[in-house]
């Protein structure tokens, strides 16, 4: 902790304040924040004038400490659980049948710092990392962001902000080839019908919730779910789903599930998810299929960039294809190339 500041030289401060926060994860976010507000007078500030500025610092009287909110967004997970022992964030990716996890990200790791601002950096990565990217160009400039990317970050950002770290339960982030589950700790502060409605905005972290707003996360109005709600009826899937759980044994925890299956009311058939997410993976097998010119070899990375799907599902696809007789493979695991078989 930052003790005495009357006493503690400027470099003495930095070197106490690593103890408590994480110094890359405070530079990757003053990146992000310097970009989004070029010429600002706070991005030539120190870093701890800087954490003061957003919140993440108290300097009232003679000490300098973290507030709450800036341990759980920049501190070390060893710090942040001496003060909210129940803290814990995990991330599953069940993208592979028969193994538990594909993946998996989880506050208690040693190779990474644990906090909330790097778990949604990493998260958020993996989340949309299969949503397709249509080819679009803006002022010769390729557009990599669609609203669901948009939408899935900010359902992200949401289950993060209105956490209640002090319960006995995770945060838990699942990924599944036909939906994304979100789960955390407490109820919905403006209660379910207004959330659904939206216009307040009334987070459970509210100057956790400032720090990822000025860095362009998080809606200010309150529009944040029903943007969500539409950003899945435009792609043409079945509508999210939001439910709050109480009591049974269990703390109170909110859910949300974001599903991959086409709407009934796009084609007019029957919502059959099972068989939905099986057209859904004959459609795509055929798009690479088709993509891929006779006598010409891909790697997965190249197939994927091409139909804009990320590593797991691709190497899922393509051995699927190979099994099927389609493809055919050169080279080794890490070298591998598929081909047509004419």
């Amino acid at each position: 902790m930052i003790r005495d500041a009357s006493e503690t030289s400027s470099d003495e401060k930095k070197l106490n304040l690593k103890f408590d926060f994480d110094t890359n994860s405070i530079l990757s976010y003053r990146k992000r924040y310097n970009i989004r507000h070029e010429g600002s007078a706070w991005s030539e500030s120190n870093d701890i004038d800087f954490l003061i500025q957003i919140g993440a610092l108290d300097d009232e009287g003679d000490d300098i400490r973290p507030t709450a909110a800036g341990l759980l967004m920049f501190g070390i997970e060893r710090k942040i659980t001496k003060e909210f022992p129940e803290y814990f964030l995990d991330y599953r990716e069940h993208m592979i049948p028969g193994i538990r996890w594909s993946d998996r990200i989880y506050s208690q790791e040693s190779e990474w710092s644990g906090n909330v601002f790097d778990f949604y950096s990493r998260v958020s990565a993996k989340l949309v990392l299969d949503i397709k990217k249509p080819f679009k160009l803006v002022n010769q400039v390729r557009v990599d962001n669609t609203p669901l990317h948009d939408a899935v970050r900010e359902a992200l950002v949401n289950c993060l902000v209105n956490a209640d770290f002090l319960q006995p339960w995770s945060v838990v982030i699942e990924k599944y080839p036909d939906r994304i589950v979100m789960e955390n700790p407490g109820t919905i502060t403006t209660g379910k019908k207004q959330m659904l409605k939206g216009g307040i905005s009334q987070p459970r972290n509210k100057i956790h919730f400032k720090m990822f707003n000025r860095i362009g996360l998080g809606e200010h109005a309150g529009s944040g779910v029903p943007d969500i709600y539409h950003a899945w009826k435009d792609a043409g899937f079945e509508d999210p789903i939001i439910e709050e759980r109480f009591g049974g044994g269990t703390p109170d925890r909110t859910i949300l599930i974001l599903p991959f299956t086409q709407s009934a009311n796009t084609d007019g058939k029957s919502a059959n998810t099972d068989g939905k997410s099986a057209n859904i993976l004959k459609k795509r097998q055929l798009e690479i299929f088709e993509i891929m010119i006779p006598g010409e070899t891909y790697s997965s990375s190249e197939l994927g960039e091409k139909v804009g799907l990320g590593r797991s599902q691709m190497k899922k696809l393509l051995r699927e294809l190979v099994d099927s007789g389609l493809l055919e493979t050169q080279g080794n695991t890490r070298g591998r190339r598929y081909s047509r078989k004419e």
